[in-house]
């Protein structure tokens, strides 16, 4: 005998893999590049129909030296993105609206960060991977013993447990002499 449960369940999922390269004009000519970060990522999904995209955005913060390398600043600039997931059904049994569930696989990360011949620009090499699932009420299609089958199962009855805290007269017993000769050590 068989029976059917609707439950909710992940029916599909999809990955985005990015590597992009963000331009940032700071204030002030940069000698060096002393140091780049990522912060503040923040994103959310959109579904049309099976297509899904992630918007969002992140900081990039840029940590150069100007004036020969005699003064250092930081420049930040706010990275705005839209990316479309492909959405791999693995259930074509759906019973009602899809919810998505977005997840940084691997955060925003600089992999590199260089002048360009122009000498006024930086170009930031950024690399991401976000993944979704797709949730939603699905059929199981589940075996079920007859109730003439089901055995009776007996359970031992336990001692009660005292999980009060112990007292300080719990603890008046112990001697701690060893901790003493280990200090002395």
């Amino acid at each position: 005998m068989y029976r059917e449960i609707i439950t909710k369940a992940i029916c599909g999922k999809g990955t985005s893999f990015q590597e992009t390269f963000d331009r940032i004009q700071p204030e002030e000519t940069p000698t060096n590049i002393l140091g780049c970060w990522i912060i503040n990522h923040r994103f959310q999904t959109t579904l049309d129909g099976q297509d899904v995209e992630i918007s969002g955005t992140y900081d990039i913060n840029l940590w150069y030296s100007t004036e020969d390398d005699t003064k250092t600043k930081v420049a930040t600039e706010t990275i705005e993105y839209k990316e479309p997931i492909v959405l791999k059904m693995s259930d074509g049994d759906i019973l009602s609206d899809m919810e998505i569930v977005a997840r940084e696989i691997q955060q925003p990360q600089t992999l590199e960060a260089k002048i360009l011949a122009d000498k006024k620009t930086v170009q930031v090499h950024v690399q991401k991977e976000m993944g979704i699932e797709a949730v939603a009420e699905t059929k199981l299609l589940v075996k079920v013993k007859e109730s003439a089958e089901v055995e009776e199962v007996e359970y031992e009855e336990q001692e009660e447990t005292d999980h009060s805290f112990p007292s300080d007269e719990d603890f008046a017993s112990l001697h701690a002499d060893f901790l003493e000769e280990e200090a002395k050590n």
